[in-house]
């Protein structure tokens, strides 16, 4: 019996780790740079960009903004037929995002100051014209950030193009792995509890109960950003709920295991 919770204690734990990024990236960004201000032109696709700041790929200026990043995209890879392109921003700044000097989309709104700004997701996803030509295309960011309250070291952003059968955000097959998981966490946490309090208070089922309670938090918070997706000045209180049944989950399990298989605490 024993041997068998232990199993599936760690079959959860792998579960828990099952997590994946959507797809995969079919843009390559080459020829970065940035500068400081805001100006209605600067999205041109053809603008002279010789005053301005080089800046490695995928990196942004440690600025509030607000300020513009321009560079290359390179799109590459084979067209879906019967799927609509689009493009994926990710960022620690509220962005207005513009693909050969249109602007495609919106994610918050740039701000001056802080009261002005209003933060945007940290993931958005932009619709893109259905015949999306492959090769070098302009790309443009208008970016604040008045409202992050950590330092990243260094700042980035993630452009990616993908092709979507449907347009909308939701549950991939990426997450079935994580959801099965917690689905089996919060029955184990029930039962052991019910076990607790019905039948024997042993220990090790109120360990148990607690440690799979954990599990399901901390699935909770790592879901929170693909299924339901929060403004970027979320992300520090993400990151800190992680941490905490992080911690959690990892005090909880040797503590079950030594009560468990009855090896005694050091």
């Amino acid at each position: 019996m024993a041997s068998n919770r232990v199993l599936a204690l760690c079959a959860l734990l792998v579960l828990t780790g099952c997590l994946q990024d959507e797809g995969a990236s079919r843009l390559k960004i080459e020829d970065t740079v940035y500068r400081i201000g805001d100006e209605p032109g600067w999205s041109d696709p053809d603008l002279d960009e010789s005053t301005w700041t080089p800046i490695s790929p995928n990196l942004l200026p440690s600025q509030a903004g607000p300020y513009w990043v321009r560079g290359q995209a390179i799109v590459s890879g084979t067209p879906l037929a019967g799927r609509t392109p689009f493009l994926e921003l990710s960022c620690f700044a509220s962005a207005d995002l513009y693909w050969d000097g249109r602007l495609t989309g919106q994610k918050g709104r740039v701000g001056k100051t802080r009261a002005e700004e209003e933060p945007g997701p940290l993931d958005a996803i932009f619709t893109l014209e259905p015949d999306l030509e492959q090769g070098h295309h302009k790309f443009a960011l208008r970016l604040s950030s008045h409202h992050l309250d950590f330092d990243p070291d260094p700042p980035f952003f993630a452009l990616y193009v993908g092709y979507h059968p449907v347009q909308g955000n939701g549950p991939s097959l990426n997450d079935i792995p994580a959801l099965a998981a917690f689905g089996a966490a919060l029955m184990g946490a029930a039962w052991s509890l019910l076990a607790f309090l019905l039948y024997r208070r042993q220990t090790s089922n109120l360990l148990f109960s607690l440690l799979c309670l954990g599990v399901c938090a901390l699935l909770i918070v790592e879901l929170w950003r693909g299924l339901l997706g929060y403004t970027y000045d979320y992300q520090l209180i993400r990151m800190r709920l992680v941490f905490i049944f992080s911690i959690w989950v990892a005090a909880l399990l040797p503590w079950y295991l030594a009560e468990q298989l009855e090896l005694g605490l050091p």
